[in-house]
């Protein structure tokens, strides 16, 4: 007897089926009854900002459940001689026909990173690392570093208003990769919290035993 035809219990049958093994002739291969062709179409293109920054990093959410409005955050310069504290976080907005003028969610002369967005009833909740001081051309790496909290800030779409920055962390350690969820009306940010302490010089940072790492995170 076929040994794949094997009885499993009470009605419970496991059967063969052969498949064919193809073919090699490839004059037909990929043809169907109707050839499609795709070609790249240019729909919309329009300068937000100019020089923005080597990484710009920006992340884009619907503000409608049509997909016709949306949001754009990146990171671009001031455009100021303060070459050290000159990444700002910048918000536009797309009305369904074009974008809005870049406006810095936060203004307040310190560096901004990583930002991240999340939509919910109406608001548009924003998350970013958020340097708690300026830094100074004498500043190490470990130092700047060691001054990234995370902040949030509240976009209300109906008023397309932008609210004032919320210091989430504000602290001695490297905050870093905000990521935002919502339970309710309660909003979480978890990110990512490394020691510096025992780092000497640069190289340290990428050594997983002198860099302590934790996972944590803040309700508002």
């Amino acid at each position: 007897s076929d040994p794949v035809l094997k009885e499993y219990g009470d009605g419970e049958t496991v059967t063969r089926h052969d498949y064919s093994s193809g073919t090699s002739e490839m004059e037909t291969f990929g043809s169907s009854g109707a050839k499609r062709r795709a070609a790249m179409e240019i729909v919309q293109f329009q300068t937000l900002l100019d020089n923005a920054t080597e990484h710009a990093r920006p992340k884009i959410i619907a503000l409608d459940d049509e997909n016709k409005k949306k949001m754009v955050v990146f990171l671009g310069s001031r455009g100021g001689a303060d070459t050290a504290n000159d990444q700002a976080l910048y918000y536009a907005v797309h009305d369904g026909t074009a974008w809005s003028m870049p406006k810095i969610v936060a203004n307040d002369g310190t560096v901004d990173a990583a930002p991240e967005v999340l939509r919910k009833d109406g608001k548009v909740i924003v998350a970013w690392a958020d340097a708690n001081r300026a830094f100074t051309d004498t500043d190490t790496s470990v130092q700047k570093l060691n001054a990234m909290g995370i902040s949030l800030a509240v976009y209300d779409i109906a008023a397309k208003t932008m609210g004032e920055e919320v210091t989430l962390v504000d602290d001695n350690y490297f905050n870093l990769a905000p990521q935002i969820n919502m339970d309710g009306t309660n909003i979480y940010v978890s990110y990512m919290k490394r020691d510096l302490a025992t780092v000497e010089k640069e190289t340290d940072l990428l050594d997983v035993e002198k860099v302590y790492s934790a996972m944590a995170y803040k309700t508002y």
